[in-house]
């Protein structure tokens, strides 16, 4: 089976074009505020991070549950054209849909929120983050269930990965390329193995050429920058959920 829907993301923009605010709601903690800024950061995004607010008294609670098509509208009171064109609110409240479907995440017109309740791992929150920004450029939910955008895996067990459809749209709609999941770690397999070829070929010979450079800085600057290549192979050879508790 295909998309659900095959929808046309939004033009032609790229990621350093884009400012995203980030709202963090009541007691969030701090480190998950930070690690949201890092990773749309390392998408390539402009973040701008608000002051912490406070949710409205109107917004619906339920048995510790918030309403979270409300709490979503309630963000686009911090909406500013001249600073970010979307908003991403952080809250460590469980959410809940308005006809009582719990919820992870919800997205709404240029604004989407995550709530980091009860996930586990930082591999969680940054695929959750990045599923509800996917939605705020037009991707749909996809039936892959390796794929980011899969809306009925648990985000602490979802791949960190897109499907090679999702990542075609993401990729058209934000200017995001493969070649970025260097610095946002969410290489697939085989990109992961190329990649590390390519750099311990690289670094091979940078050690190699350090022996027979005559200069002393040239011998060390060599040598240390095929350590750093081979250090760098062996950090990136480690599994996915290793390595994003590392972030």
């Amino acid at each position: 089976m295909g998309k659900k829907t095959k929808q046309t993301p939004k033009p032609k923009v790229t990621a350093a074009e884009i400012t995203i605010g980030i709202v963090p709601i009541d007691e969030v903690d701090k480190k998950h505020v930070a690690l949201v800024e890092r990773n749309l950061r390392r998408l390539g995004f402009q973040t701008v991070r608000l002051e912490r607010q406070k949710r409205a008294p109107w917004i619906k609670v339920k048995r510790g549950h918030v309403c979270g098509n409300e709490l979503c509208g309630w963000l686009s009171h911090f909406r500013s054209p001249h600073q970010f064109g979307n908003i991403v609110g952080v809250t460590n409240h469980p959410l809940f849909y308005h006809d009582g479907t719990g919820l992870h995440g919800f997205q709404s017109s240029d604004r989407c929120l995550i709530s980091v309740d009860k996930l586990k791992t930082r591999a969680g929150i940054r695929g959750l983050l990045i599923h509800e920004v996917a939605h705020l450029f037009n991707l749909d939910h996809c039936d892959d269930l390796t794929c980011l955008m899969n809306g009925h895996t648990d985000p602490d067990e979802v791949q960190d990965r897109f499907c090679s459809v999702c990542e075609a749209l993401f990729s058209e709609a934000t200017g995001w390329r493969p070649w970025y999941r260097i610095l946002t770690l969410t290489l697939s397999p085989t990109y992961r193995w190329i990649y590390q070829l390519v750099l311990a070929f690289l670094s091979l010979l940078a050690i190699a050429w350090s022996f027979t450079a005559d200069d002393l800085w040239t011998r060390r600057t060599l040598l240390t920058l095929g350590t750093l290549g081979w250090a760098s192979v062996l950090w990136s050879a480690l599994p996915p959920n290793k390595l994003s508790r590392q972030l």
